[in-house]
């Protein structure tokens, strides 16, 4: 099976290199640009990962995300039809559980969420599927990086303790994205796809601060919101109990912080 990748950023880089991904270069608010690609590589599905992902450009410019991550997602069903599998995420709902299923309802806080909605909304329209991702992991990450050097200097760092999600490394999120595409017709329409366990932040980094041998000491707890951050969920990540039961590869907290240690190696 030839599947085409659209959005090469840092899953769909990843993705594209597995066998039998093909990136789509095409850009998804012109039609025209989509049916050169789908004619030139002729796919037998399509991963959507484009889009804007930054929550805090979404609350800036939010017709802008609109633009990119709804109508772009409806311009590629236009074009290519049912068989496309895109990628969502756990702000879709609220925060107010870490408890979500795949039935639950959805209650977006913020302009990234309600933008994920809406190519949701348009992927069910057009019979396609949805895999929603709550927070991949990688050291390339600004974030982790920073706290990286910053616990290797002997600096603290200070890290939430309300922001819960079902953290996993990007490189098994892949794993997830890849097993969905090939074995995209016998799967339900949404599927549920992160960690086994939901840690909050702080958590989390005290697990990465002992794996890299790090004084978890350095791990402040931050108990209060940046007022300068658009609004994020709390409770997120989600249950992930149907991917588990449909035999999708599940990795566990531990599993993520030892990729994280192997990446530096």
């Amino acid at each position: 099976m030839k599947i085409g990748v659209i959005g090469h950023g840092k899953l769909g880089s990843l993705l594209l290199r597995r066998d039998g991904f093909f990136p789509l270069k095409c850009n998804l608010n012109k039609i025209d640009t989509i049916e050169k690609e789908v004619n030139s590589v002729q796919p037998d599905l399509i991963v959507n990962l484009a889009g804007i992902s930054s929550v805090e450009e979404c609350e800036k410019n939010y017709p802008k995300a609109i633009q990119v991550n709804v109508n772009g997602t409806s311009n590629l069903h236009k074009v290519f039809g049912d068989r496309v599998l895109t990628v969502s995420s756990d702000h879709v709902f609220n925060g107010k559980s870490c408890r979500n299923t795949e039935y639950s309802t959805l209650a977006p806080i913020n302009n990234y969420g309600f933008t994920k909605v809406g190519a949701e909304a348009v992927s069910n329209i057009y019979d396609g599927k949805i895999i929603r991702l709550s927070r991949t992991v990688s050291i390339e990450d600004g974030d982790i990086s920073d706290w990286l050097l910053r616990m290797y200097k002997g600096e603290q760092i200070h890290v939430s303790t309300f922001i819960y999600r079902n953290f996993i490394h990007r490189q098994f999120a892949v794993d997830g994205i890849e097993y969905f595409s090939l074995h995209y017709n016998g799967l339900p329409r949404i599927v549920h796809y992160a960690g086994l366990d939901n840690y909050s932040f702080y958590n989390f980094m005290l697990l990465v601060a002992d794996e890299f041998g790090f004084d978890r000491q350095l791990v402040v707890q931050r108990k209060e919101d940046d007022p300068s951050y658009a609004p994020r969920p709390r409770n997120g990540g989600f249950r992930v109990k149907l991917a588990e039961s449909l035999k999708f590869p599940m990795y566990s907290i531990v599993d993520t912080v030892s990729r994280l240690l192997k990446e530096t190696m």
